[in-house]
Formats: C-alpha cells, sequence, structure tokens
C-alpha cells in the first residue's frame, strides 16, 4: 500500500476519485443511521406515553380510594 499525500497537485485527480467514490457512502450510511435514530425515538415516544397513562390511572385510583 502506497501513501499519498491528497494535498498536492499531482494527487488531485485521485482526491477527487476518492471523494466521488466516499461520498455516496457516507450519505447513506449517514441516512441509515438517521432512520435508525428516529424509529428509536418514535419506539421511546409511544414508550412514554403508555407509561404516562399507566400513571395518570394509578394516580386516579389511588385517590378514588382515599
Amino acid at each position: 500500500m502506497e501513501l499519498k499525500d491528497l494535498s498536492e497537485e499531482k494527487n488531485r485527480d485521485l482526491m477527487t476519485a476518492v471523494i466521488e467514490d466516499i461520498m455516496p457512502k457516507f450519505k447513506n450510511l449517514a441516512s441509515m443511521k438517521k432512520r435508525k435514530l428516529e424509529n428509536r425515538i418514535e419506539l421511546l415516544s409511544s414508550v412514554t406515553k403508555e407509561i404516562q397513562k399507566s400513571s395518570e390511572a394509578l394516580s386516579a385510583a389511588l385517590s378514588a380510594g382515599k
């Protein structure tokens, strides 16, 4: 394996090729991570709402029992 200094003018074509190869992969990876995070947030939101409903029901039951 050979290392190239991509800041050198003679290696600019190589740098451009590397960027053109990497950017779509990076964007795809970022998009997948974003979807995964959004799904987790949606799940946690649903769980939180259910816990709030249970808490309200328990609170009402305890208040009625006094």
